[in-house]
């Protein structure tokens, strides 16, 4: 789950298999890590049904084989990445240890092209809904890329809507 302290973001992950908790701070100065406790007790009461009861006994290790931010302003990106790289555990020794921070860029830019994808897929879904179509199969899958604003267009029913991206592929 992503964690928020003052001014920075973190990761604590509930790892089943091995009954601890691992987390991920891009940081590392361990500061955060007095809080912790704490969240786990009410993460547990979010979700006690679905969790063993013992995970308020498990420990709470801080990974420190990944790769670190040096400016304090990427740690946003950081937790997304870690997230990624554990629910990816085939690939998450590399991508843990890879360090990231000349990427921040690119990563931003994946980001931003995931999150405009996933918008577009929802608003011509809704659009084709509303002018009463079989919403289409758009894919927005990876190499998408971004080659106009959205437009506006009216629905039948005369409430503009907004149209998806025009998307192409990579060469």
């Amino acid at each position: 789950m992503p964690v928020h302290a003052p001014w920075h973001w973190c990761l604590l992950v509930c790892d089943l298999k091995r009954c601890i908790w691992d987390f991920y701070d891009s940081m590392s100065r361990g500061r955060h890590q007095g809080s912790l406790s704490s969240l786990v007790r009410a993460f547990h009461e979010d979700v006690s049904a679905a969790l063993p009861p013992n995970i308020l006994d498990w420990k709470i290790l801080s990974v420190q084989e990944i790769s670190k931010e040096d400016n304090e302003i990427d740690c946003g990106v950081s937790v997304l990445k870690y997230m990624e790289a554990a629910l990816s555990p085939k690939e998450a020794a590399w991508k843990r240890k890879k360090g990231w921070q000349a990427e921040m860029p690119r990563f931003r830019a994946e980001i931003t092209a995931d999150i405009l994808c996933v918008f577009h897929d929802l608003v011509a879904t809704v659009s084709s809904c509303l002018a009463g179509l079989h919403p289409s199969a758009i894919n927005c899958g990876k190499g998408a890329v971004l080659t106009e604003v959205p437009m506006m267009r009216s629905a039948p029913s005369g409430h503009p809507t907004k149209r998806g991206p025009k998307l192409s592929e990579d060469d």
